[in-house]
């Protein structure tokens, strides 16, 4: 007797071996789109908290040298956009006037909305509260989304 394998049992077992690493492509594709945006939440969470951080440490800069107000966070751009920024504001006008402290893009196609809420969040100093709303800021790409919400108090908080 001969051993070996016939020619149907070699095309079953690559089909198999085919089928096997399509689907592997397709959920390691999907994970990838996951964790960017989750990274991209993960970066305006962190931006946030930022600006929070520099109001609560009334801290001056090269963009803001003299008394500062408070600081922010914003994205620019058109609504939806992968651009924010971290501002100051230098005088004591409502923060009408801002100087940029640092500026960033959102990577891996994501983007940022403010979902019909305002498209900055500004903490006063000393105390790094924001106004008496809370804030809702939506980062997406495709069809996953991720939410971050700012309260009143200030407590920055991770959504889904």
């Amino acid at each position: 007797m001969k051993k070996g394998f016939t020619l149907l049992e070699l095309i079953i077992i690559i089909a198999i071996i085919g089928i096997m690493m399509a689907v592997s492509l397709v959920s390691m594709s999907s994970s990838k789109k996951y964790y960017a945006l989750k990274t991209a939440q993960e970066e305006v969470t962190s931006a946030i908290k930022l600006a929070q951080s520099y109001a609560l440490q009334g801290k001056t800069t090269s963009q803001c040298p003299t008394t500062v107000y408070g600081y922010g966070f914003e994205f620019t751009g058109s609504n939806p956009t992968a651009d924010y920024r971290i501002f100051c504001c230098p005088a004591n006008d409502s923060c009408q006037t801002q100087a940029t402290v640092e500026s960033n893009s959102l990577k891996n196609g994501v983007k940022i909305d403010n979902g019909g809420f305002a498209k900055s969040v500004y903490f006063d100093i000393p105390n790094a509260k924001t106004s008496s709303q809370t804030y809702f800021l939506f980062v997406y790409n495709n069809a996953l989304e991720k939410i971050i919400s700012i309260s009143s108090s200030g407590l920055v908080t991770q959504l889904n």
